[in-house]
């Protein structure tokens, strides 16, 4: 929660500091987002540290996203923070190793966030070229793997990433494609048998919307 403050005093105080005659518009944006997760095995261990699951990506379903934005504009430079709430959801093959044989299945997780990013760049005609650090609040997840013996999720109440991207403007409405990175790792919220996992690798998003300015 403190972090969450933190981030958000950051874009309060980014929005305060626009001089009195940049041009300000609030606006609606909505679109898809695609998640990267690089391949990899997880092994988990039971409390007899054998081999109780493997564990890995089988894929990441299209995410949905949609909420407000605030566009401050003076001369060619922007600042555009927004509130988006984000849907997304990862399917895993499991293997299941009991009795000297496997079991393989497709389970699934949905994750619902609220990401705050703060985008600021250069206005150039209709074209816009941004980029800034973007933070996610954590608010729900369901999830099948709960049917996994010693599973448990220890979601972090706030992780942090960034994004950088190309937007268009033709009159009140508007194109965005982003990448976003992040600095925590795949599957981070794992913990089997008292035991965190985690991948390696670090996921990453590619993100479309549409928006419109009143």
């Amino acid at each position: 929660m403190k972090n969450y403050l933190l981030f958000l005093g950051i874009w309060i105080l980014g929005l305060s500091a626009q001089p009195l005659q940049a041009q300000l518009s609030l606006g609606i944006k909505g679109g898809l987002n695609t998640t990267s997760i690089a391949p990899e095995e997880l092994e988990i261990l039971n409390f007899d540290d054998a081999k109780e699951f493997g564990i890995s990506v089988k894929d990441a379903d299209y995410g949905m996203h949609f909420g407000l934005f605030i566009q401050g504009q003076m001369g060619k430079f922007i600042f555009r923070p927004e509130f988006i709430f984000n849907s997304n959801k990862v399917n895993y093959n499991v293997k299941e190793f009991a009795l000297n044989t496997i079991t393989e299945t497709v389970k699934s997780e949905t994750y619902q966030y609220l990401d705050i990013p703060v985008m600021m760049g250069a206005k150039l005609g209709a074209l816009r070229l941004m980029g800034g650090p973007v933070g996610h609040v954590f608010i729900h997840s369901k999830s099948e793997l709960t049917d996994l013996a010693g599973y448990k999720q220890k979601f972090n109440d706030m992780t942090y990433g960034y994004q950088v991207g190309l937007g268009l403007d033709a009159g009140r409405l508007s194109i965005d494609g982003r990448y976003e990175g992040n600095f925590n790792h795949a599957a981070d919220h794992f913990s089997f048998f008292n035991h965190d996992y985690q991948f390696s690798t670090n996921p990453s998003r590619i993100i479309v919307s549409l928006g419109f300015r009143f």
